[in-house]
């Protein structure tokens, strides 16, 4: 599929696309089942961790859904391999030693680098998608839920009070 991805028309009614054209919402777009997705029994003491926040911070958001199961094991998964990587490079440092079977010594970059740094790239463009980040949290507003100006919460407290 060429071009750029279709929004679904759910981030599309968040975002409050529709109060201008309501006409312009989409019809037979499926409705992902609400609910919290049960966590896999295999995942380590990071990605674990992880997971019950990520749910909690979706659930908070009231953005989760059944259907994100697969990508929150990804994100997970993730997670725990960055943290691994991490402790290797906190063991090992940034360059790895070696020696070549003639007895030569040389140094290279340790493996685990590039693993932190694609995990990284990884989870951040998954944040993304999940609404985890500020960028992205900013574009969302959930329904039935409207913010109240703090100004106007004043005003209308000093106006009952008089």
């Amino acid at each position: 599929m060429k071009g750029k991805k279709r929004t679904p028309t759910a981030v599309l009614e968040a975002r409050g696309s529709f109060k201008k054209n309501p006409q312009r919402r989409r019809a037979g777009e499926p409705t992902p089942p609400a609910g919290r997705p049960l966590i896999p029994k295999d995942l380590g003491r990071h990605g674990a961790r992880c997971w019950r926040q990520t749910i909690d911070f979706l659930d908070t958001m009231k953005t989760l859904s059944k259907a994100d199961k697969v990508e929150l094991e990804l994100f997970a998964r993730a997670y725990q391999e960055y943290r691994e990587a991490t402790a290797d490079i906190r063991t090992n440092g940034i360059v790895a030693r070696g020696t070549t079977p003639n007895g030569i010594t040389f140094e290279r970059r340790n493996p685990a680098v590039m693993v932190r740094k694609a995990v990284s790239e990884l989870m951040l463009k998954m944040a993304a998608d999940f609404g985890l980040n500020p960028a992205s949290r900013a574009r969302l507003v959930v329904q039935g839920e409207e913010k109240q100006d703090p100004l106007v919460a004043l005003f209308a407290a000093r106006g009952q009070k008089n």
